[in-house]
């Protein structure tokens, strides 16, 4: 999804009217009859905690953690990743920006019957596999699949895929919790 830019002035706007904090990850209103009240709230169809803004009688909704940018003194870059994957967690220490790349892998794993991330089971047995992007290209684009072979069991084939996940992903690894399922 592309981010929209934001005009200079609901930027200033949203430095005016917004007070941040960052250990937290609490917006509150600076001043007016909201004055120290939180501001925003949970966008239920996205899961992100989105904030209204008034500018010359048109309101503007964004999304906190793009917000949380800006106040921190950053540009707002076209992609957020949480890196603990709650939407609603804008702690400054929980955000970085990021690829699409980077965003992808950090979705979590999905269902597997093997139960590991990267195994399938077919026949008695489990494969290995990994899919990596090719460099310029984003995910659901030139992908290369990896197969990486065929195992006895789903932890052989787990810890193969952990081994070629740490050499081909340069970004931090997902955890041991991350991968089971």
């Amino acid at each position: 999804m592309k981010a929209k830019v934001w005009s200079p002035e609901l930027q200033d706007a949203m430095r005016e009217r917004l007070r941040y904090n960052p250990d937290t990850g609490e917006f509150r209103w600076r001043k007016g009859k909201r004055a120290g009240k939180i501001a925003g709230s949970l966008n239920r169809p996205t899961g992100y905690w989105a904030i209204n803004i008034r500018l010359a009688g048109e309101y503007h909704s964004v999304r906190a953690h793009r917000v949380a940018f800006l106040l921190m003194g950053h540009t707002p870059p076209p992609q957020v990743d949480h890196i603990n994957r709650q939407r609603v967690d804008n702690r400054w220490k929980n955000l970085r920006a990021a690829t699409p790349q980077l965003n992808a892998r950090n979705q979590g794993t999905r269902k597997s019957k093997a139960g590991f991330r990267g195994v399938e089971s077919m026949a008695g047995k489990f494969r290995a596999r990994i899919h990596i992007c090719t460099e310029g290209s984003s995910i659901g684009r030139r992908q290369i699949i990896l197969r990486l072979g065929t195992y006895d069991t789903a932890e052989e084939a787990h810890e193969v895929h952990k081994a070629a996940y740490r050499a081909w992903h340069l970004h931090e690894p997902i955890t041991e919790e991350e991968q089971v399922i």
